[in-house]
């Protein structure tokens, strides 16, 4: 099995960041190494790295301790890091390693430089960008250029990053991939009442809740929204900030001189941002450095209304500068607040910005979860190589079908795909399937179309009258079939009229028994009770060879099914084109 390594200098650059694309790995066939300072207490608890480290262990996941310091001052300490880096991979043989944040990226480059690994690195924002001090110039920019040399491939998730480093640096390969994913689904829904979360933060009806989630650091600058707050001096606003960090005292004792006790409220590391995301009236995201921030992305997914300060990160997610805000100048902020919560009554404010709070949902499913997952896995697949024996496009199907469906991950599906038509004969498959109502699991059975076409309203309103709106999904039109066949269990192809119907070859191609009518180019390619069962154009007959599927053949009539296609290879089927155009 082959090995990889995922590192940052601390546990919650993995743990909030990178579990999605460790269980990409291990679906690659690697075993998974995570090597982190366990013990800083900077960004997390100790009590929630352990409830880390279970989660890693649970994945059969493998950690060590390097003694990363966030000060890339601290010399002794870094040349400690290098050297159990060091050991590390000599010990283990990595055949990739993928590194995070700016001191553990520059150490794990420098020892797979050494040792011969192939390595990645995410820039989850470099230090030196259009703003930034000139120290962070002198300091980040020359590391970055020489590091780049020995830097396989270097992620970047924002367009000027991605800019920036194609024109200065030189690592093997510069990619743009939109930050590590939001599940916008999930965000979307939220769980709870948000009235009931309004009501255990102990806000009035009239209470307007402002929102911040992130680290008490002078990079996250809650500051200077406490500060515009203070200016502001309305008492209906309350300011909730939802994160843990080394500025606490430093703010509370601000919040204290402005005497602002009763409207500022730090609620400390918490696991419910969807519900307050949801049940805020404005989300503020002040801070003065960013990559592309995942909590922006969350409170935009929950459709709640935005402002956020004027920085590259931000301005990938949020265009229209009325809604930006200058991070280091209170009176911007405070201005910016005043124009959003002044209306008087706070269901206004989501009514204003609606038109700002759709378009920037709609922008926003560029970033999805989904997307991130299959530009990773490509990644992966080409920095280090990896075959699981599952792919990781089927299982991002299957994610997307469980959260719009419920679809559970032993279900069985059952598919047709084809234009929503009389030909096609869909209502035929549905009428079918629903004979089996009733049968003992027959609520672990789905069955999905793919197409489009005139007769939608129709079927829509059939599988309504039968009962089967939980049991069979229109998906419409997709661009990601081939991957959708890989998840069937069953193909049913039930058309009136065919040719030689490429959507069955597909199916067979991808190892799925079909049940197919008697009719030209279906009996071609599928032999009764072996690749699958033809049926007449009869609901009962349909209904039977289901239930003989369904009884435990397909996996053999699947594989006869993958050896039979083989004769129609498009290959063969080239060589003899090109016979009869006289090659």
């Amino acid at each position: 099995m082959k090995k990889m390594l995922m590192t940052a200098t601390v546990p919650s650059m993995i743990g909030q960041f990178n579990m999605d694309n460790i269980r990409i790995l291990i679906n690659l066939g690697y075993e998974v190494h995570v090597a982190c300072n366990f013990n800083d207490k900077t960004v997390w608890p100790q009590n929630r790295t352990k409830l880390f480290i279970k989660d890693l262990k649970n994945l059969g996941v493998l950690y060590h301790q390097i003694d990363f310091d966030r000060d890339p001052k601290n010399i002794k300490n870094i040349i400690l890091a290098y050297r159990q880096m060091d050991r590390l991979i000599k010990q283990y043989g990595f055949q990739l390693v993928h590194c995070h944040t700016p001191t553990a990226g520059a150490i794990a480059r420098v020892a797979c430089y050494k040792n011969h690994v192939r390595v990645i690195y995410t820039a989850h924002g470099f230090h030196f960008y259009t703003g930034a001090p000139k120290k962070n110039w002198m300091i980040f920019y020359p590391a970055e250029k020489v590091l780049s040399y020995v830097t396989d491939v270097l992620i970047t998730i924002n367009r000027e990053d991605y800019r920036r480093a194609k024109k200065r640096l030189k690592a093997g390969k510069i990619l743009y991939i939109p930050g590590v994913g939001v599940d916008t689904e999930k965000y979307k829904k939220g769980n709870g009442d948000p009235e009931d979360k309004r009501k255990e933060l102990n806000l009035s009806g009239n209470d307007i809740m402002l929102l911040s989630v992130g680290e008490l650091s002078a990079r996250k600058n809650h500051e200077i929204v406490i500060r515009a707050l203070g200016k502001i001096n309305n008492l209906r606003l309350h300011y909730f900030i939802a994160g843990t960090g080394e500025l606490k005292e430093a703010y509370t004792n601000l919040v204290k001189e402005l005497n602002l006790d009763k409207n500022i409220h730090f609620l400390g590391y918490r696991t419910d941002i969807s519900e307050l995301c949801h049940a805020a009236d404005l989300y503020i995201f002040p801070s003065v450095q960013e990559g592309l921030p995942v909590a922006l992305m969350e409170a935009i997914a929950s459709r709640t209304p935005v402002i956020c300060s004027d920085i590259r990160g931000n301005v990938d997610l949020i265009k229209d500068r009325r809604y930006l805000f200058d991070p280091k100048c209170v009176d911007s902020v405070a201005q910016c607040i005043e124009d959003k919560v002044g209306f008087g009554q706070r269901d206004q404010i989501s009514v204003v910005m609606q038109e700002e709070i759709t378009s920037n949902y709609v922008r926003l499913s560029r970033y999805d979860l989904l997307a991130v997952k299959r530009k990773m896995n490509k990644v992966y697949k080409e920095g280090g190589g990896g075959t699981g024996t599952v792919e990781l496009r089927q299982l991002i199907i299957r994610q997307e079908l469980q959260i719009k469906f419920g679809i559970k991950k032993d279900d069985i599906l059952l598919l047709s795909v084809g234009e929503l038509n009389d030909n096609k004969n869909h209502e035929l498959g549905i009428r079918a399937f629903y004979m089996l109502k009733g049968d003992e699991g027959f609520t672990n059975i789905h069955y999905l179309i793919c197409g489009q076409g005139i007769l939608k309203g129709y079927l829509e309103q059939l599988i309504k009258e039968l009962g089967l709106e939980s049991q069979v999904h229109l998906l419409g039109y997709r661009e990601d079939i081939a991957d959708i066949y890989g998840c069937a269990d069953i193909f049913l192809f039930l058309s009136g009229r065919e040719g030689l119907p490429v959507a069955l070859m597909e199916s067979m191609a991808a190892g799925v028994p079909s049940i197919v009518t008697k009719i030209r180019g279906n009996t071609d390619l599928i032999r009764d009770g072996r690749e699958g069962y033809v049926v007449e154009k009869d609901e009962k007959e349909v209904e039977e060879a289901l239930r003989k599927m369904l009884s435990g053949t397909r996996q053999a009539m699947g594989e006869e099914a993958l050896k039979r296609i083989k004769r129609f290879d498009t290959d063969i089927i080239k060589k003899e084109m090109r016979k009869w155009y006289g090659e």
